[in-house]
């Protein structure tokens, strides 16, 4: 917590405040992978145990099972849209195509389309190594393992997780991660260069 505390200090605002992609990119880097896996004990020793290799939260206690992340998506039309296809008074015609609302369960999607043809093609070739072309050299299992946080993935529980803006559902778009540091900066570098946060994101 401790380390956690002064890394919100070096970035200037603490978890609550994240407002934009970037801010949450940076949070992700430089507090949540290092106050998960620690390298020092709270006098700042360095750990010399398995403590060293493992994630290790408030520096004692050992995190079991997969790192696990996941977001809830809406639609590009989960909110009313003003048509100006009409001419207006300065003649001008145009009209607005998209509009990204509050999450709520006719809002939701489970479409992996949201994220773009490139996503699309990568998970494709992922699926299907014969789709593989020499330029593909980056689709390593790592990367398609990480692309799996593109596919939506229904929990079994009914139950919804509250929010400060709404209820959400369990389900998502998930990834879990191996417990290894490297295995995590790998998943988080993957998500960030495909842009698996956008304006679609509600949670």
């Amino acid at each position: 917590a401790s380390a956690n505390a002064s890394a919100d200090r070096q970035l200037g605002f603490v978890f609550d405040n994240i407002n934009n992609f970037d801010k949450f990119w940076s949070w992700a880097e430089t507090v949540f992978v290092p106050g998960v896996f620690p390298d020092s004990d709270y006098n700042q020793l360095p750990f010399t145990d398995f403590r060293s290799a493992v994630p290790v939260t408030m520096r004692y206690n050992e995190v079991l099972g997969g790192i696990r992340i996941r977001q809830n998506r809406v639609t590009n039309t989960s909110c009313s849209m003003i048509d100006l296809s009409s001419t207006n008074t300065r003649g001008e015609v145009g009209r607005v195509d998209e509009c990204f609302g509050s999450y709520s369960a006719s809002a939701d999607t489970k479409s992996v389309a949201t994220f773009g043809v490139g996503v699309v093609q990568a998970l494709s070739k992922c699926a299907n190594v014969s789709l593989y072309t020499p330029t593909d050299a980056m689709l390593t299992a790592t990367e398609c393992a990480a692309l799996k946080a593109f596919q939506f993935t229904t929990e079994a529980s009914h139950s919804s997780v509250r929010g400060y803006l709404a209820s959400y559902d369990r389900s998502g778009f998930v990834v879990t991660m191996n417990r290894s540091r490297a295995d995590v900066d790998s998943v988080l570098s993957v998500l960030k260069r495909h842009l698996w946060l956008d304006r679609h994101t509600r949670s």
